[in-house]
Formats: structure tokens, sequence, C-alpha cells
């Protein structure tokens, strides 16, 4: 079976790179053929690395940046606390279990606002997420470094892939002090250096990476049901 893949990619409107690529396949389901078309999206990104250095600045540049805050959970609480635990594997918010705080005149730059980004300083597992909750209903932990974008030519979404990319997270860990439980300074982050690139590639951008995870889930779940299969025809032929 030969498969034949052929898409275009815009950049800014002026330039366009056109792949066509053709694999050979044998038993192939739809879902692998979707985690095929998904890989080739991924790599092209490389076509587009040039397209987007264009502006170069620190992440303290176009955002303001602040520690959360350490308060004393309560069940009678009416606020919202987010903490490392409400975090689940795959880096998303899971508000089922979290706790509450009482308000006992919270100061107003620490509620969250939709947009803002929560980088995980403290300890081993470092990362990156964004809150897209209701306003004046939630406050961050002081595990986490809130990051709240100031200008409208940079995509919460896209500082947010960028913060999570391998290397800038493995730059950030190396920096990491303290002997007991690792921390990455908040001034650290401060000066990362990044490019700006036009919204049309940030969004772009974005759309790869949610690509990317969806491909992920998809190959997880078929290794799933092939183990799940092995495991029955194992079974089988020893009845």
């Amino acid at each position: 079976i030969y498969l034949f893949f052929s898409f275009i990619l815009l950049v800014n409107n002026e330039k366009s790179y056109i792949f066509v690529v053709s694999i050979r396949c044998e038993h192939v389901d739809n879902r692998e053929i979707v985690i095929l078309i998904v890989e080739l999206i991924i790599l092209s990104r490389v076509c587009i690395i040039k397209e987007i250095m264009n502006k170069k600045v620190t992440l303290k540049d176009i955002t303001m940046m602040q520690s959360g805050i350490y308060m004393k959970t309560d069940s009678q609480g009416e606020v919202r606390y987010l903490q490392v635990k409400d975090v689940d594997p795959e880096s998303r918010l899971d508000y089922t279990q979290v706790a509450t705080v009482i308000n006992t005149g919270i100061n107003d730059k620490h509620w969250l606002k939709k947009g803002d980004l929560l980088f995980a300083a403290k300890g081993g597992s470092n990362y990156c997420i964004l809150y897209e909750g209701a306003e004046r209903s939630t406050i961050a932990s002081s595990s986490f470094i809130i990051i709240r974008p100031i200008t409208s030519d940079v995509l919460p979404e896209f500082l947010c892939c960028f913060l999570n990319t391998p290397s800038i997270l493995g730059m950030l860990k190396s920096a990491a002090v303290g002997t007991g439980i690792q921390v990455i300074p908040q001034s650290v982050i401060g000066e990362i250096q990044l490019d700006i690139p036009s919204i049309e590639v940030q969004k772009l951008v974005v759309e790869m990476d949610r690509l990317r995870k969806e491909g992920e889930c998809i190959r997880s779940e078929i290794d799933i049901l092939k183990q799940s299969l092995q495991d029955q025809l194992l079974m089988d032929s020893l009845k």
C-alpha cells in the first residue's frame, strides 16, 4: 500500500512550502494513517524556522511575573487554590480535587486571569500550563510562577508551547538552586530570550503542538489495543 500526502504551508501569506510524501505501508489502519500525517506536519516545522526569527526579546520584556501565594487550605473556603497536585500527567488542570482557601483579603495581583501561564518552578517536575478558568475565582500556590503576557504581539498559548520546549526546560533545570527541593529562580526565567514570530506563525505552532499531543494519544491507544490483542491471542492458544 502506498500512501501519498501533499500539503502546503503558508507563512506570513508570502512564502509557501509544498510537501509531497510517498510512504509504503503494510496493514495500516486509519489511526496509524492519522499518526503519520501528524508526524509529517510536525516535521514541517523545519521549513518555517527561518520565518519566525524577527523580533528577539526577553520574557520579562513582554510579561509580568510573580510568584504564587502560600495559604492554608480550608474545606469551607470559597476560593480555589491551585497546587502542583492539580495538574494531570498531560499537563492539564484537573479541577475535581482542587483545594479551597478562605478569602481573607487576597490582593488583586494574586487572582488568576484567563491567559495566565503557571510555571511549576519547584521540584524535579517543571512545566508550564495555561489557565483558562474564570477570573477572581482562583489563585495559585507558591509552587508556581505566574507569567502574564502584557503585549498583544504574543499569544499565551504560544508562550506556553515555548516554555515547554525540551531545550528551554533543560536550560532552566540546569539553573535551579537549592540543596533540598530544587527551585528555578524567577529572575532566570525572566532572562530567557525568544524570537516573536507573527501571530499567524504562532497559531501554526500552537496547532502543530495540539496535533502532536493528539498523535501521542492515538499512538498510546493503539499500543494498548495491540497489547490487549496479543494477550487475548496468547490466552486463546493456551486453551
